[in-house]
């Protein structure tokens, strides 16, 4: 992990596997295993969000937006998980 972490960093860099980067292969283990548990139990959701032309009053598209419940931390935006969900390949599902 510390020599992947090092690699992510950019060229010529050093890092030690320490107690701060065992906490961070803990912490992104459990969002991995509650994103899985969450994609099998219904808990992402779509949202759609109108695009409105003010201009005229008329609504011209829609975004989806996905969320998720996940329990215990209420609705987390797409930047909080999509991360974790891309790296796990748990983005395919």
């Amino acid at each position: 992990m510390a020599v992947y972490e090092a690699t992510a960093r950019g060229r010529s860099r050093v890092v030690l596997f320490d107690a701060d980067l065992q906490r961070w292969i803990d912490e992104r283990g459990e969002w991995e295993r509650d994103l899985r548990h969450g994609i099998a139990n219904g808990e992402l959701t779509l949202h759609y969000q109108p695009i409105m032309d003010l201009s005229s009053d008329t609504c011209w598209g829609v975004e989806a937006l996905v969320r998720w419940n996940r329990p215990g931390h209420g609705l987390l935006a797409p930047s909080e998980f999509v991360p974790v969900a891309e790296e796990s390949l748990l983005i395919v599902e």
